[in-house]
């Protein structure tokens, strides 16, 4: 690899991290491996499909693949394959599949992925008091589902590109201010760091929001953004940890500052920061839009809204789970985006 050489001949940049960047390229290389062999292994499954005989087989070929590349199923061969599907086994004979299993069901948009996050008690800082008289409030959070991952640019780029996405006032009719912002920026910004898998940024709140209502519309099934709560919830189950893995820092668990890199990274990079239920990136890479608001003021006409999580350009004491702040829902910045939790009437039924 040229770059390797390069560092091998003692080149260095006063710029950026030379070794950074290598281990940014190495990953790269590795998915792109990774992508063609998934690209290769699935055409060989959709030759098997053009015998009608051999459908069974290759729906098990099929589902033995979804295990390795969950995400990948261009020609939506899942949809032919659902009357072999092993984990609808005894959904029949009039049994009711509930709104979370359909949920789950679904393949709505490229890598979006649920994650059951079950009904329990968090206690929750007061940030607005920093004495050390401050305590913590104990709230219970129903049964949710949030996304395994932040929104990505790929998912955002449907909403852009459908019809009836971006462009439809409908979805901007939750407030006045959101339509007239809409109205005034009737264009989307493109993301910063381009990549399918890469987080999407440069969106505001609004935007968020719209995206939602949007993706609400398609499914059949009330997607928001998620409360701080529920946030917390997911990033730190039962636990009282500082970070979603643990109580102390780790570079190889989130991208922070201190990973030099001055980017974002494909939101399944960090294995080791997983959340104790599976859920991605809640420390680092961006921060995440929520519902929470602190009242208008000089710098936001509107109510601020809470962003949490911490970014790539953010140190790492901004990407403990109890930090959080309050932004003008209009701005739109290369270290925000959101993610999804999908809620639902009586959701003790379904836990």
């Amino acid at each position: 690899m040229l770059l390797r050489q390069t560092i091998a001949n003692g080149f260095e940049s006063r710029f950026f991290d030379i070794d950074a960047l290598l281990y940014e390229a190495e990953i790269a290389l590795e998915q792109q491996t990774r992508r063609r062999e998934a690209e290769r292994e699935y055409h060989h499954i959709v030759q098997v499909f053009q015998y009608s005989n051999a459908r069974e087989i290759a729906c098990k070929g099929f589902f033995a693949f979804k295990a390795e590349y969950p995400d990948y199923d261009p020609k939506g061969l899942g949809s032919l394959c659902e009357e072999f599907n092993p984990s609808l086994a005894g959904r029949k004979n009039g049994h009711i599949i509930s709104p979370i299993e359909e949920l789950q069901r679904k393949a709505l948009l490229p890598m979006l992925l649920w994650k059951k996050i079950p009904a329990g008690i968090i206690y929750q800082e007061n940030m607005n008091q920093m004495s050390p008289e401050s305590t913590a409030t104990r709230v219970a959070v129903d049964t949710f589902l949030i996304s395994q991952f932040p929104v990505t640019n790929a998912q955002f780029d449907v909403f852009l590109d459908d019809a009836n996405g971006y462009d439809n006032d409908q979805w901007w009719r939750f407030s006045q201010r959101a339509m007239d912002w809409h109205i005034a920026h009737p264009t989307a910004l493109n993301s910063r760091f381009r990549g399918n898998e890469r987080p999407r940024e440069n969106a505001n709140w609004y935007e968020a929001m719209a995206f939602c209502h949007w993706l609400s519309h398609i499914s059949g099934v009330q997607i928001t953004l998620s409360t701080l709560e529920m946030w917390q919830r997911a990033a730190l189950g039962d636990s009282d940890f500082t970070y979603p893995w643990g109580n102390y820092y780790h570079h190889e668990c989130c991208n922070t500052r201190e990973s030099n890199l001055k980017m974002t990274t494909n939101v399944n990079r960090y294995s080791e920061g997983c959340s104790s239920f599976g859920v991605y990136d809640m420390a680092g890479n961006v921060w995440e839009w929520c519902l929470d608001t602190q009242p208008p003021d000089e710098e936001s006409p509107d109510y601020k809204r809470a962003v949490i999580g911490g970014s790539y350009v953010s140190p790492f004491d901004r990407a403990q789970a109890s930090f959080r702040y309050f932004l003008n829902p209009e701005v739109r910045y290369s270290s925000i985006g959101f993610r999804l939790v999908a809620l639902f009437p009586d959701n003790h039924q379904h836990q």
